[in-house]
């Protein structure tokens, strides 16, 4: 399937079928259904520091370079459209330019907590600010004492 020291830009993942995983002349894993391999092609040009070969008949799903970027590219530009209108709705970034919501945007990643779970807690040092996309708040300082009420939503 692919071969030791071989340019390689294409991940694999595995739907049926059994594969070894080879190093020199050594077996060193197998690779089964819902395996996978290859996922340094995705991000950049190297070569397979393995070889991987099938030992029986198999099934593989490929995803190449080309497609991969291409797809994270569409991808990203269309959240990141999302991102900067949600931070040009933010009352603290009232005084930003757009090229400054643009940067900012950039910075973003998208968390996501299950009702209860504590994100913040008094005392320590803040890492993070959050802009509530969606869902309700609960601050507390030592017992509940206010609580955001208003239910965001992503078309706010």
């Amino acid at each position: 399937v692919v071969q030791e020291e071989v340019e390689g830009d294409t991940f694999f993942v595995v739907e049926s079928g059994n594969l070894a995983v080879v190093q020199g002349i050594e077996k060193v894993a197998n690779v089964g259904p819902k395996g996978a391999f290859g996922e340094m092609g995705l991000l950049d040009m190297c070569t397979y520091s393995v070889s991987v070969i099938a030992e029986t008949d198999a099934v593989l799903w490929s995803l190449e370079r080309a497609v991969y970027r291409r797809t994270l590219a569409a991808f990203t530009s269309h959240s990141l459209e999302e991102v900067k209108r949600a931070l040009m709705s933010v009352t603290e970034f009232a005084g930003l330019d757009p090229y400054q919501i643009s940067v900012l945007a950039q910075g973003v990643r998208h968390a996501h907590f299950p009702a209860g779970e504590r994100f913040i807690t008094q005392g320590e040092i803040g890492t993070e600010m959050y802009v509530i996309q969606s869902g309700t708040v609960v601050i507390t300082f030592g017992k509940p004492v206010e609580r955001l009420h208003e239910e965001f939503s992503e078309t706010d």
